[in-house]
C-alpha cells in the first residue's frame, strides 16, 4: 500500500537479550519499511544494549536507570521524527505486514491511535494457556473502527495527538500507561481502532511465579487508570469475566478433568479482585510521589529478560 505517512518504529525495553534480536529482526523484513527504528532501553543490566548495536540501521537511546515503561514512550515521543510512532514490545515479535497494517486506519483523520493484533503462541503449561484466555491483548477476529483502549504491546499513534494530551503518564511504571493515555486521546474526541491483520507474536512464557505477579501488576494499574479517568470500560464485562471462570472451573476442571487448572483460575482470579481492592485504596497523589521507589511490589517493572 501507500501512504501520506513518516513511520517510526519503536522498541521498549528491559533486560530483552533473549527476545530483541528476533524482534528486530521481525521488523527489518516488513513490507512498509519504518523510517526509522529506535529501540528505548530502560536502564537493562544484561546484554540488550550490545545486542541492539549489532544492527547499524537501528538508533539506540538508552536511559542510565530505570524508569519505567511511560517514561520509556515519552523519550520516543521526544526522539522520533516520524508523525506515526508504532510501539512494539520487545518480546513481541512482527508478522511481515505489521507496520502496513496498523497504520492503514490513520486514513481516516480523527483517528489518534490503531491497535495491533497480540496472539499469545507460547503454549508450554497451564499458566500460558490462562494467560492467552484471560490477559489476552487483542479485541478480536474483525476490524473494529472504535475501541474502549489500546493495549500498548502493539499499538500506533499519531505523534501530534500524544503531544497534544501531554505523553504517558509517567506514574504507570510498570503497566496501564496505555489504558490511561486511551482515556485520555478518547475525552478530546479522538478515535482509536483496531486491525486484527496488524499481527504480532507475543513469545512470553509464564510460570507459576510470573502468572500471578502479571496479573496483579496488570490488573491494579489498569483499574488505577479507570479510576484516574473515571472511565470503567474494560476488556471483558463483569459478567463476561464470571463466565470465563465458570467454564474454566466447570468445563476445563470437571468435565475435561484438568482440575490444576481450574485451581489456578480460582487463584488468579482471587488476585484479579485483590487488584481491584488496592487500586480503589489506593490514592493517586501518593502513588504518584512513590514511583521512584524502586523494588515496590506495584512499580516492579520485570521486564522482558526471562521465557
Amino acid at each position: 500500500m501507500s501512504d501520506n505517512f513518516s513511520v517510526s518504529l519503536v522498541i521498549p525495553c528491559f533486560n530483552a537479550e533473549i527476545f530483541i534480536k528476533p524482534v528486530i529482526d521481525s521488523v527489518l523484513q516488513q513490507t512498509r519499511k519504518p523510517d526509522e527504528i529506535i529501540v528505548i532501553d530502560d536502564g537493562s543490566i544484561d546484554n540488550t544494549r550490545k545486542l541492539v548495536g549489532q544492527f547499524p540501521g537501528v538508533r539506540l537511546i538508552a536511559h542510565p536507570t530505570n524508569l519505567g515503561i511511560a517514561a520509556a514512550r515519552n523519550t520516543a515521543i521526544a526522539q522520533a521524527q516520524g508523525e506515526i510512532i508504532v510501539f512494539l514490545d520487545a518480546d513481541a515479535i512482527a508478522a511481515p505486514v505489521y507496520i502496513e497494517e496498523i497504520i492503514a486506519p490513520f486514513s481516516r483523520q480523527n483517528v489518534a491511535g490503531v491497535n495491533g493484533r497480540a496472539l499469545e503462541v507460547v503454549q508450554k503449561n497451564i499458566y500460558d494457556k490462562w494467560r492467552r484466555e484471560v490477559l489476552f491483548q487483542e479485541w478480536g477476529d474483525n476490524f473494529r473502527a472504535e475501541v474502549f483502549f489500546l493495549f500498548g504491546m502493539c499499538a500506533a499513534y499519531r505523534k501530534e495527538a500524544l503531544a497534544q494530551v501531554g505523553g504517558f503518564d509517567e506514574l504507570f511504571r510498570t503497566s496501564g500507561e496505555d489504558m490511561d493515555i486511551s482515556f485520555r486521546l478518547r475525552k478530546l474526541g479522538y478515535l482509536l481502532a483496531y486491525n486484527p491483520e496488524a499481527l504480532v507474536y507475543h513469545q512470553r512464557q509464564d510460570s507459576a511465579q510470573t502468572i500471578k505477579k502479571m496479573t496483579f501488576r496488570h490488573c491494579f494499574w489498569g483499574f488505577l487508570a479507570q479510576k484516574k479517568n473515571k472511565c470503567f470500560q474494560n476488556k471483558l464485562t463483569v459478567w463476561q469475566s464470571a463466565f470465563v471462570l465458570v467454564r474454566q472451573l466447570f468445563y476445563d476442571g470437571l468435565l475435561k478433568g484438568n482440575l490444576r487448572f481450574a485451581l489456578l483460575s480460582l487463584q488468579l482470579h482471587a488476585v484479579i479482585g485483590r487488584a481491584w481492592l488496592a487500586a480503589r485504596r489506593t490514592d493517586l497523589a501518593a502513588a504518584a510521589a512513590e514511583t521512584g521507589k524502586v523494588g515496590h511490589h506495584n512499580y516492579e517493572w520485570e521486564g522482558h529478560g526471562k521465557k
